[in-house]
Formats: C-alpha cells, structure tokens, sequence
C-alpha cells in the first residue's frame, strides 16, 4: 500500500476521532445564548399589552442547555414514606411521624405536633440544625442533594428544603419543617417520596422572554398581573402510587399575583397552576 494513501486513511480516522470527541464534549457542556436587550424590551411590549407587568431585571438574559436527569422514587406513596419514617423514629426513641399526628394523601405528607420536647429556647441557628438533625435522624434526604432555605414569621421557623440537581431545584417536590418555642413541630413534604437520580445528556430550553410571551397571551387577564420572579428548574410530576424511573422535565416558573405557573422548558407546552 501507498504511503500517500496510508497517510490519507490516517489523517481520515484522526478527523472522524477529533468529530466524535467535539460532539462529546458539546453534550457534555451544551451551549450557552445570550438574550438581546431589544428582545426583553420587545417581551415587556407585549406583557403590557395583555395587561401584565414584571420588572426588567426580573427577566433571565442568559439562556444555556442544561443536564436532563433520570429519577426513581424510593417510596410509592406519601403514606408508604410517613410509615417508613415512623419505624426509622420509633427505633430512636422519638415520636416523630406517629399515626396519630400524621395525615397523608395522593401527594403530601403532614405531620404536626405541640409538645415536641426538643423545640424549645429556639434561635435561628438552634431551629436550622434541629431541623437538619430531623433530615438526618429519618433519613429524608436518602442520600439527595438538598439546598435549604430557612425564614422566620410570626415567631415559627421555616426549614424550606428542595431537591437540587447542578444547582436547579425540583419544584414540584418539597419538604418543610416548622419550628416554634413551646414544642411546636410540623413536617410537610410534597411529592417527597426520597429521589435516586441518574445524570443523562444536555437538552435546550426555551428562552424565559417567549415563556412569559405565552404566558400573557394565553390567558385572559382581565385584572393587572404582576410577575414577581421567573426561574428555571425541574418537574418530576406524580407517580401516581408507583414505583418508577421517570425523566425529570426542565421546567420554568412564573410567580405572579395570580399563582404560579409552569412551562416545560423544552417545547414550551404549559404544564399546570397553583394557587
């Protein structure tokens, strides 16, 4: 053979080699878009004109893949957790998720008590590592990554805990935790069924400017809306009593005067509202 036609394969295979290796790295690293000034004020027109209004500022200017996810539950039901957390409590020696204290449907979890020997002289240092003591002792996260955010009112502590992945919240999912002196405790988790994830490859998103466009010309707003925040995440949705692997959907959420509203990032198909 040739040295000129060796040297041809050799440089062919190098090429295909370089390709496949830029192709990998773009699904691992995805692209970033920036989203022009003339396109949010064009946005804001049109809000305005159905009647809605939001603060420039509010509205996201970078736009850029992000990482799809896998998840399995590992509890079918809120009632399955509540009883799976009451054995991992009676076994310590406490009373946390007891029967008797405890209600449960289709998508939440609730218990709540007012002699909880350990909520008392709270502060908010002391009320934020109680409640990550709970996390711990009952093993709610399972092994999740969890930010937490914590909030004082009306003299109870809020523990505000979600799901992250690659720094995105669940927002479908949440576990709260109440604190207050005089041994009032509540723990609330929605759709908290304890989530093994499993990374996939990167996914593009559309754009929050042509989401909140949809938004204001999808329904009818016959009193001002104001829009107070936007944000990207994830949706998981309702397992519906069942134990499965569902792909997490890259999701945004408007919050408004009105409630919040969701929009799979993907196509942009409107999702759902909460009050």
């Amino acid at each position: 053979m040739e040295w000129g036609r060796v040297k041809s394969i050799m440089i062919g295979i190098f090429c295909l080699v370089n390709i496949f290796l830029f192709l990998s790295y773009m699904d691992q690293t995805g692209t970033s878009v920036k989203i022009s000034e003339e396109s949010v004020q064009n946005t804001a027109v049109v809000l305005s004109n159905n009647n809605v209004y939001i603060d420039h500022k509010l509205i996201p200017r970078k736009l850029q893949d992000i990482r799809i996810f896998d998840a399995v539950n590992k509890y079918e039901t809120p009632d399955a957790a509540s009883k799976a957390f009451w054995e991992i409590a009676q076994s310590l020696g406490i009373d946390l998720f007891n029967p008797q204290k405890t209600v449960t449907d289709e998508c939440i979890f609730e218990y709540k008590t007012y002699d909880d020997p350990q909520a008392y002289n709270l502060t908010e240092s002391t009320a934020l590592a109680y409640a990550k003591k709970i996390v711990s002792q009952l093993n709610l996260d399972f092994g999740m990554r969890l930010g937490s955010e914590l909030s004082l009112s009306n003299d109870v502590f809020t523990v505000t805990y979600h799901q992250e992945y690659e720094g995105l919240k669940v927002l479908d999912t949440c576990l709260v935790i109440e604190l207050a002196n005089g041994g009032y405790t509540r723990i609330y988790g929605k759709n908290w069924l304890c989530n093994e994830v499993s990374g996939g490859g990167m996914s593009s998103i559309r754009p929050a400017t042509e989401m909140l466009v949809s938004f204001a010309v999808s329904f009818p707003h016959e009193s001002e809306v104001v829009i107070s925040g936007i944000r990207l995440g994830y949706f998981i949705g309702n397992r519906q009593g069942r134990q499965i692997t569902v792909t997490a959907v890259p999701t945004w959420e408007i919050t408004t005067n009105e409630g919040v509203f969701y929009y799979d990032a993907k196509n942009g198909d409107f999702l759902q509202k909460e009050a």
